[in-house]
């Protein structure tokens, strides 16, 4: 049996062995029982397939474009599916698709939430995977433990767009009306940030299938380059949003080996071109994924 063959078995049967062990879980806490069985499948599925796909981006060697692409798609709507199921199942119970066409509205919305909630949760994702990285190297001296990334990354996108989606069906139905203080402005933030330029205008969030060949250099970051932009009065309200937001979360990345490789390179791609779309960020996020992988297995 080849390497890359025990390592899918092994990805396979790991994952779902986890996914089923949350299900059982998911199947005893009281409040899960106000969800149906679709739902809670469609729950074990989707943290089986993000397991599954993490751990084999982890141990693969070099990045492959097309999947990452592929992947951070289908965890980001499979996210927006969860959602919209528990919205359906929490706001709506007994009811089904009792009305079509207000489904259909919610489904519509719930793509757009997709559109303005993508850049942000695939950066905060990131994020949490870097957390996790720096708790392995925390525990190192106690365990040796391998560096996990992408189990992490991807279950975290699939939670926050469920999240995401949830937020916007209590909206829709006009429930917790008192959480919209927090929301709304939320939502509204989320966009500013997916469209800082108007070349970010489009329908799709996200069309990078494939980056250059000739990938950036690794850095090391240096110092935080966006919050001293923000006084910048050639930027207008959303690109200082976009910038306040990068510089906040800079704070509290870790320095750890792909974290820090991630931060230094993405540093050094935005002091090259500091006026870059949101999209162009996009691409300087899966860039940096590529340069800083090799260090997941260091």
């Amino acid at each position: 049996m080849s390497r890359v063959s025990l390592l899918i078995k092994t990805a396979f049967f790991l994952g779902l062995t986890i996914a089923i062990m949350a299900g059982i879980w998911f199947d005893q806490i009281p409040v899960m029982t106000q969800f149906s069985m679709l739902t809670k499948s469609a729950f074990i599925l989707g943290l089986a397939t993000a397991i599954i796909a993490g751990i084999w981006f982890d141990r693969v060697p070099v990045l492959n474009q097309p999947h990452l692409f592929a992947t951070f798609q289908l965890m980001s709507l499979t996210g927006i599916a969860w959602g919209i199921l528990a919205s359906l199942d929490w706001f709506t119970p007994g009811q089904g698709l009792v009305s079509p066409f207000r489904t259909a509205i919610l489904l519509l919305a719930a793509l757009i939430v997709w559109r303005i909630s993508y850049f942000p949760i695939m950066v905060f994702a990131g994020w949490v995977a870097t957390l996790g990285e720096r708790l392995t190297f925390a525990m190192s001296g106690i365990i040796s433990l391998p560096i996990v990334i992408y189990p992490i990354f991807f279950i975290t996108m699939l939670l926050m767009f469920a999240g995401a989606t949830f937020a916007f069906g209590a909206i829709f139905y006009m429930q917790y009306t008192e959480w919209m203080i927090i929301t709304v402005p939320a939502f509204v933030m989320a966009a500013m940030v997916s469209f800082s330029k108007p070349s970010d205008i489009g329908w799709l969030p996200d069309t990078h299938v494939n980056v250059s060949e000739s990938l950036p250099v690794a850095m090391l970051p240096i110092e935080n380059p966006y919050l001293p932009l923000l006084g910048n009065p050639e930027y207008p309200l959303q690109k200082k949003v976009l910038l306040f937001a990068a510089g906040s979360i800079y704070v509290f990345v870790p320095h750890s080996p792909w974290a820090g490789t991630v931060k230094g390179t993405l540093e050094d791609l935005f002091r090259k071109d500091p006026n870059g779309s949101t999209s162009i960020r996009i691409r300087d996020h899966y860039e940096s994924y590529h340069v800083a992988h090799k260090l997941i297995r260091s």
